[in-house]
């Protein structure tokens, strides 16, 4: 399964909304282009893409079930979803390991280890302080928590122009 097969197989089988659909290709767009401006090895650019497109998989199911899909559960259930996605896919078992994991955290921001970890987390904050309409002091204060990639942090910065965001 290629990210273009993932990204078609979750449209089709998701069952979010289209709000859920733009949001993570907004997601894996960011996390592609980071990732590639970075110089990501190719096996890290491909569990970081992997896991911008299903990091959400339990947000429709979760709204059904819940009424909520909060980060906290998000993570709970995530990762189980998405071992259950990519069986039979045909990757690797460690990367698809890797990928659940990132699910499984995307939403904890402490220890993080790994740039797909780090750069998965910048573009959902990216993608979700769109989405939500920041105001100009929270983005900056998102930047200033969660944003420590050369590229990432250039991103946010273009995308929320006087934000104080400092430079590098």
């Amino acid at each position: 399964m290629t990210v273009s097969d993932a990204i078609v197989k979750l449209l089709l089988e998701g069952g979010g909304t289209p709000h859920d659909d733009e949001h993570f290709m907004k997601v894996w767009g960011y996390a592609h282009a980071i990732g590639m401006s970075e110089g990501l090895p190719e096996r890290v650019q491909l569990s970081l893409e992997y896991a911008a497109v299903v990091h959400d998989i339990a947000c429709p199911s979760l709204r059904k079930e819940t009424g909520r899909c909060d980060a906290r559960l998000q993570e709970e259930r995530g990762g189980a979803m998405a071992v259950e996605f990519f069986r039979g896919s045909g990757l690797p078992p460690d990367l698809v390991e890797r990928i659940v994991f990132l699910v499984s955290h995307h939403h904890t921001y402490e220890g993080v280890s790994g740039m797909d970890w780090r750069i998965l987390i910048e573009a959902d904050c990216i993608a979700n302080a769109v989405e939500q309409g920041l105001a100009l002091p929270e983005a900056a204060l998102m930047y200033e928590r969660h944003f420590r990639t050369r590229t990432g942090r250039a991103v946010m910065r273009a995308v929320f122009p006087g934000t104080g965001c400092p430079k590098p």
